[in-house]
């Protein structure tokens, strides 16, 4: 799972999480730094947050899904109303979970979505 988040205790905080849950995580710092890993490697995941420096999360899953990327995005948001989840769907994410960020949600949204990138 590649976790693209700029705070240091979010990094620490979802790597405990998904290693809970036997998850091998690799962390990126910002969009652009997400993007470049996202299409370098085989990641089952991407976990993004949205608010970040050098490229935001939505115009990260943007240019991803533009460049063909078809693995599951989750943008990590602070934002939970219906229209800003609506907006991280149009961006090119395929879940939303709100922060602070639970291990239950976490890993619903993650089960939710067909990781085999068909």
């Amino acid at each position: 799972v590649l976790v693209v988040e700029d705070s240091a205790d979010n990094q620490v905080l979802i790597a405990h999480l998904l290693g809970r849950a036997g998850a091998k995580v690799d962390i990126a710092n910002n969009g652009d730094e997400g993007i470049k890993k996202a299409t370098a490697s085989d990641y089952d995941f991407v976990l993004m947050d949205l608010q970040m420096p050098v490229i935001d999360g939505l115009t990260a899953a943007r240019i991803l899904r533009e460049r063909g990327y078809k693995k599951p995005l989750v943008a990590l948001t602070a934002h939970a109303m219906s229209e800003f989840r609506e907006k991280c769907l149009e961006a090119g994410f395929d879940a939303h979970v709100s922060k602070p960020i639970h291990f239950d949600d976490l890993i619903q949204a993650m089960s939710g979505i067909e990781s085999s990138g068909a």
